[in-house]
């Protein structure tokens, strides 16, 4: 919003909010309060269209069950241990009955056949980006410390894979790139993929409520998934 009263030459252009991954819970959330806002006819109004989501995550009970179907179509697990699971957890992975001992045994076994598996590109290097969380089928995020572009060349014997991270970071600090993207010189030292120095509580678990309000009310919606992506099939 203060974008927009900041250069008000752009008002009256069509807005679409965009997310992917976590962020296909914010881009709801975030469309839902744009038209409430003009809706109360608070300024500036927005000429909202719309909104995209990328391999986004919607609700846990969804998401997470849909990993181990996933995997199993894929052919990262086998029959048996799918059939297993589906059995002694009732497809029930994610929210799982903590005294149920056969499907944590199940989910154990396809635990370790997944380990070595690059959650969100299950085709590429598991560089370490996305680790697991023992047994729970939910993955946490977690970055190298070290941003060097050492990383950027491409793999050899030595290096196995690539920090995708490191070559966006590199990529968004490099001086010319920002100089063609017109960012104002000291309005921000040093730009990271990732930007953990924001004190936030992730208290909304589900966002299909909000899709359901942007829906009924006839907006558009463009939902999209990649056929590699394990972490939001």
């Amino acid at each position: 919003m203060q974008w927009l009263l900041n250069h008000p030459m752009f008002i009256k252009n069509h807005l679409y909010v965009a997310g992917e991954s976590y962020g296909g819970k914010l881009t709801p959330m975030v469309s839902v309060e744009i038209l409430r806002g003009n809706e109360a006819r608070l300024r500036p109004q927005m000429s909202f269209q719309g909104y995209i989501i990328g391999n986004g995550l919607t609700d846990p009970n969804t998401d997470f069950n849909a990993r181990i179907p996933y995997a199993h179509r894929l052919a990262l697990i086998s029959d048996e241990y799918f059939e297993l699971a589906k059995l002694s957890c009732d497809g029930r992975y994610y929210n799982r009955d903590p005294n149920n001992v056969q499907c944590l045994y199940a989910l154990r076994r396809i635990q370790e056949c997944l380990r070595n598996i690059n959650q969100v590109q299950i085709l590429g290097e598991n560089c370490g980006f996305a680790a697991r969380k023992p047994y729970d089928f939910g993955w946490d995020h977690t970055f190298r410390g070290d941003h060097s572009i050492d990383h950027l060349v491409l793999p050899n014997a030595e290096q196995e894979c690539q920090n995708i991270f490191a070559i966006s970071d590199y990529w968004a600090n490099d001086p010319t790139v920002q100089e063609a993207l017109n960012i104002r010189k000291g309005t921000m030292t040093k730009w990271r993929t990732c930007y953990d120095g924001i004190s936030f509580e992730p208290n909304v678990e589900s966002a299909l409520e909000y899709h359901k309000i942007l829906i009924k009310k006839g907006y558009n919606v463009l939902v999209y998934n990649g056929d590699q992506d394990m972490a939001a099939p």
